[in-house]
Order: structure tokens, then sequence, then C-alpha cells
């Protein structure tokens, strides 16, 4: 995360805000389009650990965290102080850490050249105007359970992570412009086509229905709207491997359509509930008309 740091002021970039949220020390940085993006690490060894934390007292009363000056804590990493004092909340505040060497520390070094990609996409946070109704929506459509929640935010998670969707309220009551510059959906993938239609059937069943459903080349997509007008696709594969998907997205038909072919949802659950082949269910145009003699 340092090292990050250290090689994006080196190229101008520096972070909006720089904040220890508890279970996880961040910078924050903003795209030309005034999106945030945030880098972490994870302040303890397990997510255990991490989910104590957010269901604790202390985290309760400041869900947000403490800020950090980035530089003093680059400067206390290159020193070589211990690196779970320097994962503390805190540990860039006034209190005598910088007033001198300290015995036995062996100093560090960071490349501040070399780029350093993410080990995992952490989460995503959205503001919503209504909080109780986004809750629900998570939880239907992702199997999300609530981990902490007050009156104003709500930390969710599917697995292991000890949030994967956080919700703000707002009360901005007017939606965005249709179009607007900014997170267009957030995308999840399911094992595979069973687990996609049988998440369909579910949510129909609820009365929950997407609002568009594509083949988009490399995946069989169905797209979900939250209250807020959020959009959340649900996606398999259509390709057994990653070689095959990167082949396919760098093909002359997917540089000529690379929004893809829509398809009926009730139909390739039909077509699946009947025994066709799934490889043909992948396939772009498999719910056109097709003689049933042909299977």
């Amino acid at each position: 995360l340092l090292q990050a740091y250290a090689r994006l002021r080196r190229e101008g970039i520096l972070p909006v805000w720089t904040i220890n949220h508890g279970p996880t020390t961040s910078l924050y940085y903003q795209d030309p389009d005034g999106n945030r993006v945030e880098l972490q690490v994870d302040n303890f060894a397990t997510e255990e650990e991490g989910k104590a934390w957010m269901s604790s007292e202390a985290f309760e009363q400041n869900p947000i965290g403490v800020e950090f000056d980035a530089e003093q804590l680059l400067e206390r990493y290159v020193r070589g102080d211990p690196l779970d004092l320097l994962l503390r909340q805190g540990a860039t505040e006034a209190s005598g850490a910088l007033s001198g060497p300290l015995p036995a520390l062996q100093r560090r070094s960071l490349d501040g050249t070399r780029v350093i990609a993410p080990s995992r996409f952490a989460h995503a946070v959205l503001r919503t105007r209504n909080l109780a109704g986004a809750i629900r929506f998570y939880e239907r459509v992702l199997g999300a359970l609530v981990v902490q929640q007050s009156k104003y935010l709500a930390f969710l998670t599917y697995d292991e992570e000890h949030h994967r969707i956080a919700l703000a309220y707002t009360p901005q009551k007017a939606p965005a412009p249709p179009s607007a510059a900014g997170l267009d959906h957030l995308a999840y993938t399911v094992l595979h086509l069973p687990a996609l239609l049988q998440t369909y059937a579910r949510l129909r069943q609820e009365g929950i229905l997407p609002v568009w459903t594509i083949n988009h080349g490399p995946t069989t997509s169905l797209y979900y709207q939250d209250p807020d007008g959020n959009k959340v696709e649900l996606q398999v594969d259509n390709f057994a491997t990653e070689a095959e998907l990167k082949a396919c997205m760098q093909s002359e038909s997917f540089v000529r359509n690379p929004i893809g072919i829509e398809f009926d949802a009730d139909k390739l659950l039909e077509r699946y509930l009947r025994g066709d082949p799934i490889e043909l269910l992948l396939q772009q145009g498999a719910t056109e008309a097709l003689p049933r003699s042909k299977l």
C-alpha cells in the first residue's frame, strides 16, 4: 500500500482521503469523473478478526475511522517501525512517535516506480435514499448478510470478507441523470449456468425481475436494479478458460458487436429444464426461434 502511495505521489497523483477505518488502512483516490477508488490493506490477520472488530462497540461508536498522515506513515515504515503498530488507529497522531530514532530497528526501502496490482477486489460503497430497501435488495439478490448496521450505514457480505457492500444513507432525493458520468453497474460471477438460472427463478418468484438480459459473448448476464437505480449484473462465463474468454473479446465479431445479443430469460430457463445442452444455451441467440426437432 505504501509503495503504491509513493509511486503515485511521484506521478503527481495524491489521495483525497487517508483513513484507518479500523478493519482496514485506506487511501482514497479520485478519477477524472469524481469516482473514488479505495486502496486498502487489512489491519487484521484473519477475516474473523475483521468481522469481530466490525461488531465491536468501538466500531459502532465510530464506523468511519481515524484519519492519518500518509507521509508520516511512510516515514515510520521506512525507518523500520513494527507493522502491527502502523496498522493501528492513531499511528500518525502527535504522540512522540516521530521524536527520534528507535533502537534495534531495521530500516526498509520502497521501490517508488513499480506498479503493484491489487491482490483482490474488496467492496463497493453505495449511497442510498432507502437504506432498509437497499439492504433487502442485496440480501435477496446476492444472498448477503448484514455484518453491522446503524441508522445511516450498513455493511453486508456474502462470503468470508468482512464486507462486500457498504450502504450509506443520503438525504439527497434527486436521482443521478441518465447516462451521467460515473459507475454504470457492479458485476458478480456465479459458478455456472444452472446457478444463474436458479437465482433467476427464485428472484422471479419473489417479484424481482431483471431489467436487461443479454449474452455479451464472453458472459451470459442478468441485470437487476436496486431501489436507487444502481444496476447489478449476475453473470456466468460462456467459456471454460480465461484464454478462450480473452480470445472472444479480441475477436472480429466482438469488435463489431461489443454489447451482445439480448435473450428471453424465461425461454432460456425452459430450454435448460427440458435438458438442452449447456454449451448450446451459452451461445448467443440461444432463445431465438429454434425448431424442437433440431435439438
